[in-house]
């Protein structure tokens, strides 16, 4: 028995050994996809795409809403040329499954532009998330996943947060610029914990706070830049989180709002507002007590007298408040382009573009030193030195700057110093496109040349585009002087809106370039074919009478979702008039019911008005009869005074009839009862 029980546990391990090696040779051989070229849409790439494959999309703009469901890398060209419009409907971006990366997108015009719908260990970065309805980043019931390095701006134009996190536990969100989200906060922890926001800054957010924290408890904030919101952090019915080492500067109402918030930490951090804090208290019994130090130093205030603790309330004060900003964070240096000068030239140094995270009056980037080698090492100072260079080479220049609290940085650039004028100049000298029409969907062929007129090698960008729109960007290396090279792009047009584009390439500035207006190629003019479509149209039933329903119901060809189909109805030869207008749903199919009022014959028709990929339609005429409704036939008894006898006759259904008196039958017929209508005698009926 014992041996049975080991073969059975040898047969288990085996398996999950043979399961865990496929597992392992699938990652170790995962495949990469190139978007347009391998599938028409990014949603086809994922459908075929396997756990831990990489899809490459190209430049473009892409009209999808995408599902991730399996765990993979969507990478785009680059958050300004890859874009994904959701076409002012659905979620840009669905992530379901667990370690999915995304980076170098722009998502817009969706609902939420990203959703991370209780999904763990994925990566959104380098991204550009903006102009969504709702939130731009919506975080549901997921954990450890990581969204760095990210510009959220512009989000809510409806209602929603740049970031809106809910349920959700041990996410980080780090170095992303999120500003301007028009209706709600720049970032919102609803009822999550152990969350950690750093890094960011946070700005312009008119109507919410730029931190909103709700409910449960132990995340922490630190090292942000929050500035020029309506509130900095709000705290409400939380507690046990860290606030440390941000920057709160200039909010309209207050740096920090707490209501009903206990067991909070808040130390190192830098207040600069007209109205630092304020506590409300929901329960005057209850007050909110929180820490404002760590028992050795506090916060900065600039409101601060100097001398004694920081008071806010009597349950809240800062016992060992700074005299001067606190800063940990180094200053980002930035020494400017590369120079090509002649000998004898004097160069402007420009470290203009350096940037410190304090952003308070009399605090940031206190030093700027620019050393160099020229035969002996030279030392310059301040933001804009000058010097002239008599000797011809190329120099390596560091600028290094620090701040007021000694945080460095450094930065490099070259100048290159020649003994006769280098001349720099590239230029587009041809741009073509074939065919010059197509329809929607299809694909444009673009070639260009372009040629070095400088007597130097040169390399270089080029990007092509319809109209303001780009269509990709290519790097062309070391093009030696006076050689050309031709560049090709493949136009995918899928989600591009009919109409008539201008194609043009642009070239790259080189550093030192004067002719500048040749590195720009203006090429044909293409037109894009709206795509056709129909719209179906039936009627059922085709024959009712008065009063009961008719429905009508089609589709559209192509699928159009949430567009408007209008339904029109005339009697025969008459004029039409619109019955209803409706929408179609997520299969492109519509219905209706109609409640008919008059009788007569009828001809039905739908059309809808086409949108920027689709031309309009109009369906066939369907036909529908409207008849009255027919009263059921009763016995009557008939009442005669002339006979004293009951007789019957077949009739409509009524009590009183004015007859002229039978002389001698006892049977009257009903045409016989018409007739005698107008008598001015009366006779007695009664219905059975």
């Amino acid at each position: 028995m014992g041996m049975t029980i080991l073969k059975k546990k040898a047969s288990v391990y085996t398996f999950a050994i043979i399961l865990l090696t496929l597992f392992s040779l699938k990652i170790i051989n995962a495949e990469t996809i190139n978007f347009p070229s391998d599938y028409p849409t990014i949603q086809a790439a994922i459908d075929a795409a396997m756990a831990g494959d990489t899809i490459l999309v190209a430049s473009g703009t892409y009209y999808e809403n995408l599902v991730i469901y399996k765990s993979l890398t969507l990478k785009g060209a680059g958050s300004d040329i890859t874009i994904i419009d959701g076409g002012g409907t659905g979620t840009g971006v669905e992530i379901t499954a667990n370690n999915v990366n995304i980076s170098g997108f722009t998502v817009r015009n969706s609902w939420d532009g990203v959703h991370l719908n209780r999904c763990n260990g994925t990566t959104l970065s380098n991204n550009k998330i903006t102009l969504n309805r709702y939130d731009g980043i919506y975080v549901q019931s997921s954990s450890g996943n990581t969204i760095s390095g990210n510009t959220i701006t512009s989000n809510g134009l409806v209602i929603g947060s740049g970031l809106f996190i809910e349920y959700s536990s041990g996410n980080t969100i780090s170095d992303n610029v999120i500003a301007s989200n028009a209706y709600g906060e720049g970032v919102y922890l609803y009822h999550s914990s152990n969350n950690t926001v750093s890094g960011n800054t946070i700005t312009l957010h008119i109507n919410q706070p730029a931190i909103s924290v709700e409910g449960f408890g132990n995340n922490t904030v630190s090292n942000n830049t929050i500035s020029s919101n309506k509130l900095g952090i709000d705290l409400y019915e939380t507690s046990d989180n860290t606030i440390v080492g941000n920057t709160i500067s200039n909010n309209d109402d207050y740096g920090v709002d707490l209501t009903d918030s206990s067991d909070n930490i808040f130390y190192h951090n830098n207040f600069n507002n007209t109205e630092q804090v304020v506590i409300d208290s929901t329960y005057p019994t209850i007050p909110s007590i929180n820490v404002w130090d760590n028992g050795a130093k506090g916060n900065y205030w600039s409101d601060y007298n100097g001398t004694g603790p920081y008071v806010i309330d009597d349950n809240n004060k800062d016992h060992n408040p700074l005299t001067d900003p606190y800063d940990e964070t180094k200053p980002v240096a930035d020494a400017g382009p590369d120079q090509l000068v002649v000998n004898g030239t004097t160069v402007t140094f420009d470290g203009s573009g350096s940037t410190d995270n304090l952003g308070i009056v009399n605090y940031g980037i206190t030093n700027y030193t620019w050393t160099f080698t020229d035969n002996i090492t030279k030392v310059l100072t301040g933001i804009n030195p000058n010097y002239t260079f008599y000797n011809s080479g190329n120099f390596n220049v560091t600028l290094n700057v620090s701040d007021y609290s000694g945080n460095w940085d450094t930065n490099q650039m070259w100048v290159n110093v020649t003994e006769t004028l280098l001349i720099r100049d590239v230029a587009i000298t041809r741009v073509t496109a074939f065919p010059a029409t197509v329809t929607t969907g299809d694909f444009f062929f673009i070639n260009l040349t372009v040629t070095n007129e400088g007597n130097m090698s040169e390399t270089f960008n080029v990007t092509v585009y319809y109209d303001s729109s780009v269509v990709g960007t290519k790097n062309v290396a070391f093009l030696v002087s006076g050689a050309n090279e031709t560049l090709s792009f493949n136009w995918n047009t899928t989600g591009v809106p009919g109409g008539n584009y201008t194609i043009k390439a642009v070239a790259s500035i080189l550093a030192g370039e004067t002719d500048t207006v040749d590195n720009e190629g203006i090429g044909d003019k293409v037109t894009i074919r709206k795509l056709s479509s129909t719209v179906s149209v039936t009627v059922n039933p085709a024959s009712v009478t008065v009063g009961s329903n008719i429905t009508i119901r089609g589709a559209i060809s192509p699928v159009r979702a949430s567009v408007n189909v209008t339904i029109e109805y005339r009697p025969s030869d008459g004029n039409w008039t619109t019955l209803a207008t409706v929408t179609t749903d997520s299969e492109s199919k519509y219905s209706h019911n109609w409640t008919t009022t008059e009788p007569g014959s009828y001809e039905v028709k739908t059309s809808w008005e086409g949108d920027d990929n689709t031309l309009a339609d109009e369906s066939d005429v369907e036909s529908a009869t409207v008849k009255e409704i027919e009263k059921p036939v009763t016995d009557i008894y008939l009442y005669t005074a002339a006979t004293a006898a009951i007789i019957t006759v077949s009739a409509m259904a009524v009590y009183i009839f004015k007859v002229r008196k039978p002389k001698s039958s006892t049977v009257v017929r009903k045409t016989e009862i018409v007739k005698s209508y107008l008598s001015s005698e009366f006779l007695c009926l009664r219905e059975t």
